[in-house]
Order: C-alpha cells, then structure tokens, then sequence
C-alpha cells in the first residue's frame, strides 16, 4: 500500500491489511495502524462509528507508553519461558532422547567418566520454542492493546515452534552431507544443526536474533546457513501468518546479520566508545535495511552500548531484565526525538541479548485497609538444568504494607540476578509491589535479598504478573519461598 497524504482519518477500521485466504490480519493491521501514528503523528486520527454518534481518537504521535512496556514485556516472557519450559520438557526425560535438555560438558572423577556437551533434543526446542511464542504474544497483545486474540497466539507458537524445529532438525556434516535428526548432538561435533552454523537464530515472539558462537568452519558455510534459516523463518512466517516473502526474508536475513554483528562487537572488546560507535553504526545498517530509518537504528544501538556497561559492569543483571530495560529507556528516547521507536528498540535489543535463575508460576494478592496478603506456586528453572516447585507466602503470615485497594489472580514470572541455582530462590526477600486493572490486570515486582547488602546490585530481581484483577495499588511485603527440587542440584 502506497499513501501519499498529509492528514488521514480512518473511518470504522477500514484499513486493513489482509491474510491470504482474505481474512483480517488482526497483527499486521496492528503494525500497519502504529507505522501511520508514527509517520503522521496528531493529523493521523481514527473514528469509529456506532448508530451515527462518532468518537475520534487523535494520536499522540507514534508509539506510546503501553506500546514500548509491551516490547519490553515481550522479549522478558520470551527468554524466561524458553529457558523453564525447555528445563520442564527435559525433566525426566531419557538421556539422548528428543525431550532431553542441554548437557555441559564434565570432567572425569576417580568413580565417572568424562562426558561432551550436548544440545536440547528437537522435540524440547521446538516445544519450548513454541511455548515462548505462545506467552510473548500473550504479553504484547494485553500490554499494547489491552484485548487478547488466542489465534493471533497461536500463530505465534506455531511459527516459533516449526522455525525452531526445522533450523535445528536440519543438519550437515562435511562428509555425509545434509540430514535430518530428533535427537540431541554433540557441542564441536562432525554434525552441525543449521542454526548452530548460522550462529544467530530468531528469539521467539520478537523481532531480533540471538548470537552465538557459529560452528562453520568457512565464511561461506555460514553465509549460506543464514541464508537457509532466514528462508525458513520467512517461509513459516508469511505461510501462517500471511504477508510479503520477499519482505520477510530481507527482514530474517537483516536480523540475523546484525545478531552476528553484535556478537562480533561485544567479542572484539573495543572500550565503550569504540563500542558505543560500532554499536551506533551496525544499528543505523540494520535499520536502513529494515525500514526503520538510520537515525532510530543508530540511537537504539549507541543507547544500549553505552548505558550497558554503567547499569551492568559486572554482568550480574540477566539477559531479559537487562533487555528489558534497554528496550524501555531506548524506545523512550527515540519517541521523545520522533524517530522510529520499533528501529530503535530492534537495535537495542539486539545489542543487549547474547546464567540465569526464573520462575513461573500462578500468584494472588489482596489489598486491603492498608494490609497486603500474597502468595505462589509454580515451577523454577535455571541455566544449569536444575528444575523444581516453589510455594511462596507472606513470612510467618504477616501481612505487608499496603496502599489503594486490590485484588489479582494470574500467571507471573520473574528472575533472581544473584541466584546460581534454583535453590537461592529460596528464602524471605523484601519484595515491593505494583499493579492495576479493571479486569485484565497487570503488575511488576522489585525484590531484594535481605542477606546481602541492599546497594549491592547483585541483591535484586524483578517480575511481573498478568491475570485478572479490580483496583490498583502498591505493598511492601516480605514473602518467603520455599523451593522443592526434584533429583539432585548441579551447580
């Protein structure tokens, strides 16, 4: 569609963009409708129509605050569900089988043998993958619309789910050629994964890359493996999705070009103004080829290099808080400068994310006369293949500290920064609260350790929760936790 205009009202959501089969396509109008409020700012208005009494909403100008909070939201569901589900699927799972999670690599001991290092089987990543599209899209559409479309959610799972098993089912070996497997393979070995030759494959539910070290041997091996997986992720996409092939494999590829340069930046250990530069220019790239616009790939890219090192100068912070922030500072200063906010968002996500301790459970809370009851249950998982059940209530049941007036039931998750298993999820943490909602309702928790120092940074965490709810209000609580493994903790 090519518009030529300087004002536009839409009039009862005539505009639309359309999937293949002639239905709406409720993501892509979505897209469509924030790219217009973006370029035409307060003379792009939309009315609707009802028994000929007419409301007009006027835009404030592109992407607002409930917009970017999504974004944010977004990616942090995405990376903490994949990581729990893929350690959920893998429990009791059979050694070598398709449900299997990652194994490290150990050394030998006077009563074992030394073992390699494994991938998840195909059957754990393509769940795991699928399940992360499911709840990001869940996220981003009750943070940016307040509404939820299941089949929109769906979708999402299935393009996550088929893209991920399909770049990881897909292998090659140098000597035996191309072929396909369900089971794990062995980290450094002669069979490499399309995805691992790649080194940069999609985050499910978002709209950047994820880095790592690429196994290919040449440059063109992995050339021609970005190629292949971008093909793929385009294919999945507009098959079930609907849209432009062409559009989304420039898209796929330009994602996974700029995962690989931002891995290859943060390796290269320029300083922060060399880094900050690099970082600014690889955006300003990645957002010309995208569409976004140079200037909102640039500022992205430079907000997130620099403001990195100074919030996280020792790592501590994990990737999907510390990705949630950038999204929310850079997609903030890019709409008070009326670039493109999706570009700078991209670009900063994209230099954030490439070691964690989560969970995700379901929670409740009541508000009431200044009095705060919580309490949890639900699964934790961490970066070691550790999983287990936590139960979380008010410590020795008194109640927290509380203002307004609240009540919530819902699904929430979080991450411990200072945690190295699941188990240093256990324990009372000083825990501050907020939310609202009328019906659907959303909130965020700050949580702080209360053995360690409260200006150490490696003392906190943070959650959210989304669910249903009436009121709106804060509380200042100190719940315990207590956390069930199941089978032994490797640490």
């Amino acid at each position: 569609m090519n518009l030529n205009v300087q004002t536009l009202n839409q009039i009862g959501g005539a505009l639309q963009t359309l999937n293949s089969d002639g239905t709406a396509d409720q993501t892509g109008t979505q897209q469509l409708l924030a790219s217009l409020q973006q370029q035409l700012g307060a003379n792009f208005t939309q009315t609707a129509v009802s028994d000929h009494l007419d409301t007009s909403f006027t835009a404030l100008g592109g992407f607002g605050a409930s917009e970017i909070v999504g974004l944010a939201f977004a990616v942090v569901v995405s990376i903490i569900t994949a990581g729990a589900a893929s350690a959920a699927i893998g429990f009791g799972a059979t050694a070598g089988s398709t449900f299997a999670t990652s194994t490290a690599a150990t050394a030998a001991t006077a009563t074992t043998s030394a073992t390699v290092a494994t991938t998840a089987g195909l059957g754990n990543i393509a769940l795991s993958a699928a399940m992360a599209g499911f709840t990001s899209s869940i996220a981003s559409q009750l943070t940016m619309t307040g509404s939820l479309n299941w089949g929109s959610a769906f979708e999402g799972a299935a393009v996550a789910g088929i893209t991920a098993g399909l770049t990881n089912g897909i292998t090659y070996n140098s000597t035996s050629g191309f072929d396909f497997t369900t089971t794990p393979l062995t980290v450094g070995g002669p069979t490499s994964s399309l995805a691992s030759l790649a080194g940069a494959n999609p985050l499910a539910g978002t709209s950047v890359s994820q880095a790592s070290a690429s196994t290919a041997t040449t440059l063109e091996t992995r050339a021609l493996a970005m190629l292949g997986e971008a093909g793929i992720s385009a294919g999945v996409g507009t098959a079930i999705e609907g849209g432009s092939l062409g559009t989304a494999f420039k898209d796929a590829l330009t994602q996974e070009a700029a995962a690989a340069g931002a891995f290859a930046i943060g390796d290269a250990d320029l300083g922060l103004a060399g880094s900050t530069l690099a970082h600014a220019a690889l955006g300003c790239a990645a957002g010309a080829g995208s569409g976004a616009g140079c200037a909102s790939g640039a500022i992205g890219g430079a907000v997130s290099a620099g403001l990195n090192p100074l919030i996280d100068a020792n790592g501590n912070i994990p990737p999907a808080a510390l990705t949630a922030i950038e999204t929310l500072v850079s997609g903030s200063v890019a709409g008070v400068l009326g670039l493109n906010v999706q570009g700078a968002v991209t670009a900063a996500q994209n230099e954030t994310l490439n070691n964690w301790a989560a969970h995700i459970g379901f929670s409740g809370s009541v508000t009431l006369g200044g009095l705060t009851y919580a309490g949890g249950v639900g699964v934790a998982a961490d970066g070691n293949g550790n999983f287990g059940w936590y139960t979380a209530f008010n410590q020795k049941n008194i109640p927290g500290v509380g203002f307004g007036g609240s009540g919530s039931i819902g699904v929430s998750a979080g991450s411990y920064p200072g945690a190295g298993t699941i188990m240093d999820l256990g324990g009372p943490f000083n825990t501050a609260s907020f939310g609202a909602g009328l019906g659907p309702y959303g909130g965020f928790d700050v949580y702080q350790d209360p053995t360690k120092a409260p200006w150490n940074p490696t003392s906190y965490g943070g959650g959210f929760t989304f669910g249903l709810g009436l009121g709106g209000g804060g509380s200042v609580t100190r719940p315990s936790t207590t956390v069930h493994p199941i089978g032994s903790v490797k640490n």
